[in-house]
């Protein structure tokens, strides 16, 4: 899969910009949420970077895929486990099957695409869960990191995680609109 820069969202092209390992992170799946996990489950990793989390659903018994736009982050997961099938993807245009998995993780991911793409996001996601199937959503707001904020001010555009806090009042905040009626579909932080 090849992903033309010139046509990627600004948000987008920022991480596939970032070199494989360097993906910044800051939290691990809930306990409550890991509580819920069968052994043997089929689990996605949307936006899964270099597979801490996707490492994390197979200690805990978990199969799955992991997958991800960039695939310098790919290669830095795969050689630390080998044994993961992680695979270069959108998660607005995910290759999978509808009700093939028992959940699905994205964690750090709606708040670091283009507001357009995420309603696709969790869409394509939702798709692709088996009934009753459990989706994990976690945000949090790197607006502090300098890698981050090097690329903001060079591209000269406001931080993607400071956009939806107009609406809530809450920076880190990711606010989804229903396409046909622009009505707020859910807010998430």
């Amino acid at each position: 899969m090849t992903i033309e820069l010139e046509s990627a969202s600004l948000e987008t092209t920022y991480w596939l910009e970032n070199n494989g390992g360097h993906t910044p992170t800051s939290t691990t799946l809930h306990p409550d949420f890991t509580s819920l996990i069968k052994p043997g489950a089929l689990f996605l990793d949307v936006g899964c970077g270099y597979g801490r989390i996707a490492r994390q659903l197979y200690a805990l018994g978990a199969r799955g895929v992991a997958f991800d736009p960039n695939f310098q982050e790919l290669l830095v997961g795969k050689e630390g486990s080998p044994n993961l099938p992680f695979l270069q993807a959108c998660g607005e245009q995910q290759p999978f099957s509808p009700y093939t998995f028992d959940g699905a993780v994205l964690l750090g991911v709606l708040g670091a695409v283009n507001r357009n793409e995420r309603e696709e996001i969790l869409t394509e996601t939702v798709e692709v869960l088996k009934t009753g199937g459990l989706i994990y959503v976690a945000e949090f707001a790197l607006i502090t990191d300098p890698l981050q904020r090097t690329y903001y001010d060079k591209k000269q555009w406001v931080d993607v995680y400071t956009r939806d806090s107009i609406v809530t009042g809450e920076y880190g905040s990711v606010v989804v609109h229903n396409t046909s009626n622009g009505e707020i579909s859910f807010i998430t932080h």
